[in-house]
């Protein structure tokens, strides 16, 4: 709430100074509605944690498998995980499992947040494992429900209502399939053989395929790989880890390619407003939980680009560039 009082302090100085940039404005403006917008969601999704008693998961299918909805957590963020959890039991169609694997060392029964405990009551499975870094929140579901269909999202994301039942209603018309809420494209120069760099991709926009062999899945916007969908390497941390530590979704996208497996997106275009969707309607919105969190990874694998170098390695492992300059 600090955050929306600041935004007001600026309106109110552009309303007293009309003189002043009206983009300045207009932006103003809008960051007001955002930030109230999301104050009422979380405010919401808080109530509903604390005071719900329904369940959220369901032992009905949608098919011939059980959906899975995977996660992980780590450090403070730990907190605020209950809100993203809490947006999933909400969905209009409810996963059969919603598992959230947490790091054995850092975390027990005795010490995960009581809002966790209590969503335990209503469906929630939480396990400690080894940790296994951003992999721990898909290789264990892959082992542990080898059958179904596993929805792997981020941590400190609200998601959509609905967002569930897009994912599954696509995996219902392309059953062999990876979907995905979103993707990047790879780029790749066939003449050099070589990818350009990690920060050059973009989400495919305006009348996209909804399927290419080039597609990055990445977890932020849900990602759903059905049963016996990645390549048996994927469980070979001996590999994982010393050629992609830290990109898991490189490495999930070329045990896909190993596989055989397509990449399929579901969303045509997100607001340029970040990952908010349209702020009037609070249910299709896509909202970023706020809590002070550790960038690292990002700072690690973007700026500094060891998505690049960890690509390279995976390629040379894999023998996979003359696979992308036949694409």
């Amino acid at each position: 709430m600090h955050k929306i009082y600041i935004w007001i302090k600026e309106l109110l100085n552009y309303v007293i100074h009309p003189t002043q940039n009206y983009e300045k404005l207009e932006k103003s403006i809008h960051d007001v509605e955002l930030n109230l917008n999301y104050a009422l969601v979380r405010q919401r999704y808080e109530l509903l944690a604390f005071h719900s008693n329904e369940n959220g998961t369901t032992p009905n299918k949608y098919g011939n498998e059980e959906i899975v909805i995977s996660l992980t957590s780590y450090g403070k963020r730990v907190q605020s995980v209950f809100l993203t959890i809490e947006s999933l039991f909400q969905q209009t169609l409810k996963a059969n499992h919603v598992v959230l694997y947490l790091s054995k060392k850092e975390f027990s029964l005795e010490t995960i947040p009581e809002i966790i405990k209590k969503q335990q009551k209503r469906g929630l499975s939480v396990r400690f494992v080894e940790d296994k870094r951003s992999y721990t929140k898909l290789v264990y579901a892959l082992k542990d429900y080898p059958e179904a269909s596993i929805i792997n999202v981020d941590d400190d994301f609200i998601y959509p209502i609905d967002h569930i039942e897009k994912i599954i209603n696509e995996h219902q018309k392309n059953p062999n399939n990876i979907i995905c809420g979103q993707v990047k494209e790879m780029k790749f120069n066939k003449k050099e053989k070589k990818f350009t760099s990690y920060t050059s991709w973009q989400v495919p926009r305006h009348n996209h395929p909804t399927s290419s062999p080039l597609y990055l899945q990445y977890g932020a916007f849900g990602c759903l790989y059905p049963p016996h969908s990645l390549h048996e390497d994927v469980f070979d941390e001996t590999v994982y880890l010393k050629l992609a530590p830290t990109a898991d979704d490189l490495w999930f996208k070329i045990m896909a390619i190993k596989k055989g497996t397509q990449v399929e997106v579901i969303t045509k275009d997100w607001s340029e407003c970040g990952l908010t969707g349209q702020i009037h309607n609070f249910d299709s919105v896509l909202w970023r939980i706020e809590y002070v969190q550790d960038n690292a990874l990002g700072i690690t694998n973007v700026a500094n680009g060891q998505n690049d170098v960890q690509l390279h390695n995976l390629c040379l492992h894999y023998d996979l560039y003359e696979y992308f300059a036949s694409i």
